[in-house]
């Protein structure tokens, strides 16, 4: 049981991961490494980075810098319209 276990954990960290930040803050604001680490991937400060493992047979990340946009997530007690032309 705890073999398998350790397996699939050794399985979760070996799977490609891809970082992404939100909230950009002034570089002042971060830590040096913090500041390295954004100098060396050419991107702006961003006050939270979260990391995300990709999807099984997904291998390739996204490039560096690109923008990812996220809808509103819609609740009972927003009015959500779907946007013309999005199916669901």
């Amino acid at each position: 049981m705890h073999l398998r276990r350790d397996a699939e954990r050794r399985a979760q960290r070996l799977r490609p991961r891809s970082q992404l930040g939100y909230t950009v803050v002034n570089e002042k604001r971060l830590s040096k490494p913090m500041q390295g680490q954004f100098k060396k991937a050419g991107t702006t400060g961003f006050g939270l980075l979260r990391e995300f493992a990709l999807a099984d047979g997904e291998e390739i990340a996204p490039a560096v810098g690109t923008a990812i946009t996220v809808a509103r997530p819609c609740s009972p007690r927003t009015d959500c319209q779907p946007a013309p032309g999005d199916r669901r």
